[in-house]
């Protein structure tokens, strides 16, 4: 069909033909299109954008919802998909996703870390010009969703937002109990970011692509350790213990110090034996 606006005759086929055109020139433009339901975006990546998409994922028909979050590796959407399951969606190149997908492998029934349950591919991609015509893009389909347990209560990333003390208190026992139990399966995560519920304490860590297979370290003299593992272990226990830590003048750092000294030790003493002396002394040390 034909268009007419101020004399000038054009067709939509040759309007869109122009935009391809432009995009391809502009080698990242930001400059994306409708078709259909689906936005395509163009900046060295493609992903899908919209209310309610949905596409076809290898065997799964996924819906995708409301764009909760976007990082250097891919967009991460509200998800349902094909056999009734719902949790999130995190959507990017197969090479970007690939390291985040293997630490989910390892980290699979380790409690306080969301779960991966499927990996599939999304068909059709159409690429810009900067080098990933053809590459393959991948949705990570991880539950649960982490929502706030009440209408009172917020999800936040800080336990500077978490004022109740006995949420406070649930809050740091549990980054200390995931912290340790991620360790144990030989993962150092960087960039750790926590969802914790303001009103109850409960915690999830998300976004692990950021993250360092040390399985190097475990029951061997920290002599031994390779120096990158050892540096990427003493980053991920530094980022936790800023993650928890209170201001000096607080009036109940003392207590929350208590707090912090006693379940990790009930937690690094009782997983000892596959932590290694050596890994439980350095987290008492940086915890301390």
């Amino acid at each position: 069909t034909n268009g007419v606006d101020n004399g000038l005759c054009f067709s939509r086929r040759a309007v869109v033909r122009a935009l391809v055109k432009a995009v391809e020139v502009t080698g990242g433009l930001h400059f994306g299109f409708f078709w259909g339901s689906l936005l395509y975006q163009y900046e060295n990546k493609v992903l899908a954008e919209g209310s309610a998409c949905c596409l076809e994922c290898s065997e799964l028909s996924l819906e995708l919802r409301a764009l909760l979050g976007e990082g250097s590796s891919g967009k991460v959407y509200e998800a349902e998909w094909g056999d009734g399951g719902s949790g999130v969606a995190k959507v990017g190149y197969e090479s970007k996703l690939r390291n985040e997908k293997q630490t989910l492998e390892r980290l699979k029934g380790v409690n306080g870390v969301e779960q991966l349950v499927h990996t599939c591919k999304i068909e059709p991609t159409l690429l810009n010009s900067r080098g990933n015509r053809g590459e393959l893009v991948v949705a990570l389909l991880k539950t649960p969703r982490f929502i706030a347990s009440a209408e009172s209560s917020k999800v936040v990333q800080s336990l500077d937002y978490v004022t109740n003390r006995d949420a406070r208190q649930h809050a740091v026992v549990s980054v200390i109990e995931t912290v340790v139990n991620v360790l144990c399966t030989g993962t150092a995560v960087s960039d750790v970011q926590f969802l914790i519920d303001s009103a109850t304490g409960a915690c999830l860590l998300i976004d692990v692509s950021e993250s360092r297979d040390v399985r190097t370290i475990l029951h061997s003299q920290k002599e031994d350790w390779p120096a990158l593992d050892c540096a990427a272990v003493l980053n991920f226990l530094n980022e936790t213990s800023a993650i928890i830590a209170l201001p000096s003048t607080s009036l109940f750092q003392p207590q929350q110090n208590r707090i912090v000294h006693h379940a990790l030790q009930s937690a690094a003493e009782a997983r000892r034996m596959e932590l290694g002396p050596d890994l439980v002394n350095l987290m008492l040390s940086i915890f301390d």
